[in-house]
């Protein structure tokens, strides 16, 4: 235990020494626990591409990152994002975090909110990624569209009529379709009353959700069918939703404070491309993107685009590039970061390779950085980068191991060789086939990353870990 104090005070100081003036190690973040990634940070790069009138944003945002008030983070992205560690990390490190920002009707498998805490009966959820085949039963199909994130949850049919003719006579309805919040204890997040917005529609201009409180409750009604409307209320936590109609659909949810809101939020879908967006609604996506200015905003996509064999890198861009354009239109005084992917492996033949696209895609998106004069951080850079040093080491390791083997082979006959090839373990057997090659082999080894495409938790907190650094040594260095 002492050896270890020893290590994370000597990790403090080497930190401060690296120009990074207020770079505190969080007890409840991943470096603290595992100090001995700190030679990793040493690697992190952020690419500045800024022009002048970026970098005068830069320096409005290093202000309030530096006082940590009324500083709001909104992180695009893919499976990467999707499963909250970085967002996590991110409110971990900063640490005073008091409101959640946008956040799902409910959380689709394999995806999850580290803040917000889900439980739901007769519900289901639809998102933007599902073929239409997938859709057919689905009543007014033809209006189906999907607002910002492309996530919906409507009730089963059949399970909402008790719940609608209740509504009527009781605020305390029970219900066989409902879904239920409540802040994350272990978020740290204090259970102040909420401005909420709630996204939702409905078919019919009869009641849609009955919403409720510990103090209070609401009748959501549509002022138009079948068209996304925003709802704002004040709530404290948990909040109960009942369906009160077949055919109502819930979008999301705002949670957020009148002033000095700190806000590190997430909106990634498993398995979508960089030009996901071009599927959310253009009307209600424009009204949430207009509910809250955020200073910093996070785009994490191109893990999916290289999973095809044809990339068109002009369309790529553009329609990157569009998007950002649009997201600039609501948040002038912002700073964006785009994040390119890791290496992108998929199985071929019962083993794990490159894909073919997996360097165009990289490269366009650091060509995009540069069009866009955004902040880049390259995360197959961080992972070359950071285990360069222990590759090389390991590769010397095998080349000895070589020519040991080599001289100990050579050394005997070649009868006695056979005959002890045989006796050669299996194990050893299998660490030559699986001999580590690459950057992303030690990461495997260290488990931080998986096989395919996506890292472990651990890697992903290392990550964030590492872009946080970077970013407040971007800050702290900007005058």
């Amino acid at each position: 235990m002492a050896i270890r104090k020893i290590f994370l005070v000597f990790l403090i100081l080497s930190l401060n020494a690296l120009n990074c003036e207020s770079f505190k190690v969080q007890e409840n973040s991943f470096l603290y626990k595992n100090p001995q990634y700190k030679s990793y940070l040493e690697k992190a790069i952020l690419h500045d591409f800024s022009d002048k009138r970026n970098k005068e944003i830069l320096k409005k945002v290093a202000t309030k990152w530096k006082s940590k008030k009324n500083l709001k983070i909104r992180i695009f992205g893919d499976s990467h994002i999707a499963s909250d560690f970085i967002a996590n990390e991110f409110r971990n490190l900063l640490g005073n975090i008091n409101a959640l920002g946008f956040t799902y009707p409910l959380q689709p498998i394999s995806h999850q909110s580290l803040i917000l805490n889900y439980e739901a009966k007769n519900f289901n959820i639809l998102d933007v990624r599902m073929p239409l085949s997938q859709l057919k039963n689905l009543p007014n199909l033809e209006m189906l569209n999907f607002p910002l994130g492309g996530v919906i949850a409507y009730p089963k049919i059949n399970e909402i009529n008790e719940a609608a003719k209740s509504a009527k006579s009781s605020k305390n309805t029970e219900s066989n379709s409902f879904i239920k919040l409540d802040i994350n204890p272990k978020s740290n997040i204090k259970n102040d009353t909420f401005i909420t917005q709630i996204i939702y529609k409905n078919d019919s201009k009869n009641p849609a959700f009955l919403v409720q409180d510990s103090k209070n409750s609401f009748i959501l009604q549509t002022k138009e069918i079948n068209k996304w409307e925003m709802q704002l209320l004040e709530l404290n936590f948990p909040i109960n939703i009942t369906a009160l109609s077949e055919n109502a659909m819930l979008g999301g949810y705002f949670f957020y404070k009148n002033n000095d809101n700190n806000i590190v939020e997430s909106i990634g879908l498993n398995g979508v491309r960089s030009d996901i967006w071009l599927k959310w609604d253009k009307e209600i996506l424009k009204s949430e993107l207009d509910i809250l200015d955020y200073d910093i905003i996070i785009l994490s996509y191109g893990s999916n685009d290289a999973m095809y064999d044809v990339f068109n890198e002009e369309k790529f861009i553009k329609n990157y590039a569009d998007f950002i354009a649009l997201l600039r239109e609501y948040n002038k005084e912002c700073v964006f970061i785009l994040v390119a992917p890791p290496p992108v492996l998929k199985m071929e033949k019962k083993k794990y390779v490159e894909t073919r696209n997996n360097k165009a895609v990289n490269a366009a998106v650091i060509k995009l950085a540069r069009k866009e004069h955004t902040l880049l951080f390259n995360m197959s850079e961080f992972i070359e980068s950071s285990a360069k040093d222990e590759l090389d080491k390991e590769l010397e390791k095998q080349e000895q191991n070589k020519a040991k083997n080599s001289k100990n082979t050579n050394s005997k006959s070649t009868k006695n060789t056979a005959k002890n090839a045989k006796n050669v373990p299996v194990g050893n057997k299998n660490a030559m086939q699986d001999s580590i090659k690459t950057t992303k082999d030690i990461w495997i080894k260290n488990n931080l990353s998986k096989k395919d495409v996506h890292l472990t938790p651990q890697g992903y907190y290392l990550t964030a870990d590492a872009l946080f650094y970077s970013l407040n040594q971007k800050f702290f260095d900007t005058k």
